[in-house]
């Protein structure tokens, strides 16, 4: 897809509530319709946004056609990382967690929610907890992407149980 200019605009000073962000996003929404035929009118659309190495912003619009798909957690630190973990071993957590080292530094830890089949016993996760441990965000398989192409992966797929295995 080609790229559209962002006119100087920065993960700091994006903010939907700003006219001229509003208006950014209409235009690539309008960009992508007329492109590639999207559909976006009367859908949910997701607008994820991360910084750039050049200091400015990539922006991944989704139109949803179901619920995000799990949880990214930019944590506070390495003791968070293990009592997080630790937290989702205790309420059975059986799904995909994968973590990552950012250009900052930072851990990143990912959840993907498990698809369980209808003949299983459904166990859901309230997932509020997680901002205990780190500023959360909800997860998309294009944020997911984001991810391992832009961040150092530690671990994929098995964060959680190669980390609780520890203790």
């Amino acid at each position: 897809m080609q790229e559209l200019c962002l006119c100087g605009l920065s993960c700091d000073t994006l903010d939907y509530k700003d006219e001229r962000t509003k208006r950014l996003v209409k235009e690539i929404l309008f960009s992508a319709k007329e492109r590639f035929g999207i559909e976006y009118e009367n859908r949910p659309v997701s607008v994820c946004v991360f910084p750039s190495s050049d200091g400015g912003c990539e922006l991944f619009v989704t139109v949803k056609e179901e619920n995000a798909v799990g949880y990214i957690c930019f944590l506070f630190g390495t003791e968070e990382l293990f009592c997080l973990c630790e937290a989702l071993d205790k309420k059975g957590f059986d799904g995909i967690s994968s973590l990552y080292l950012s250009q900052k530094n930072e851990l990143v830890f990912a959840i993907e929610k498990q698809k369980k089949p209808s003949y299983t016993k459904k166990r859901d996760i309230d997932f509020s907890f997680l901002s205990s441990f780190g500023k959360v965000y909800r997860s998309t398989p294009e944020a997911v992407a984001f991810l391992d192409e832009h961040m150092k992966i530690l671990t994929k797929n098995d964060a959680m149980k190669k980390l609780t295995s520890f203790f």
